[in-house]
C-alpha cells in the first residue's frame, strides 16, 4: 500500500480513489489555484489530505514538487 522514497510516502492511486469516494464532492476540503484537496479515509481508519493537481500548466509541476517537500 505505502512505500517510501526519501521522505515522501507514496500511496497507490486506487487506494486514494477509494479513500476519497472517487474524489467525490462529499470529501472536498478546499480548492486552490492548482487543484482541489480531498479528505481520504484509509482502510485502517487513518485520514489524509490528498491534493489532486490540475496539471494544465507548468506551474502545477513546480507546485507538486514544493508541496511534496513540505508535506
Amino acid at each position: 500500500m505505502v512505500s517510501n522514497r526519501g521522505s515522501v510516502s507514496l500511496i497507490e492511486y486506487k487506494i486514494l480513489e477509494k479513500g476519497t469516494n472517487n474524489f467525490g464532492d462529499d470529501k472536498l476540503l478546499g480548492k486552490g489555484g492548482f487543484g482541489r484537496v480531498y479528505k481520504a479515509v484509509m482502510e485502517d481508519d487513518s485520514s489524509a489530505a490528498v491534493k489532486k493537481l490540475d496539471c494544465a500548466s507548468d506551474d502545477a509541476q513546480r507546485e507538486f514538487q514544493v508541496s511534496s517537500i513540505f508535506w
